[in-house]
């Protein structure tokens, strides 16, 4: 029965969010980006939790292989860390191409000036307490 639940939960996040590349402005905030890669999160859906970790979702959208790499990070407001906690990935059609969730990632150092920096560096930024 928990395999079905876990299941159940794992298809309803993909359903809730095969959507999210389109980049609707009202819900996807651009970062940066170049000829290469673009890079956006969802501005909507932050989950704020011990005024100290931010749940975001973040896309990459990858000129060179036309695909659209979702991501559900945790930022440490305090630590210059983050962890990736859900990874999908869709091709330009909008096609579901794989996925995964981590049970227990690794710390992922933000490098100062990065994407994923800035991301981190907005997401607080635009907090209310």
């Amino acid at each position: 029965m928990k395999k079905i639940m876990v299941l159940f939960l794992f298809i309803m996040c993909l359903s809730m969010h095969c959507h999210a590349f389109e980049l609707d402005s009202n819900r996807w905030t651009w970062v940066q980006s170049d000829d290469k890669i673009g890079v956006f999160y969802d501005s909507v859906n932050i989950e704020y939790s011990d005024q100290r970790y931010a749940g975001v979702w973040v896309c990459i959208y990858s000129a060179v292989q036309d695909e659209y790499y979702l991501n559900y990070t945790l930022f440490d407001k305090y630590d210059n860390f983050s962890k990736i906690y859900k990874a999908i990935i869709y091709d330009s059609n909008g096609d579901y191409i794989c996925g995964i969730i981590y049970n227990d990632p690794e710390k992922i150092p933000l490098v100062d000036g990065s994407e994923m920096s800035f991301v981190k560096n907005r997401v607080f930024a635009n907090e209310v307490e």
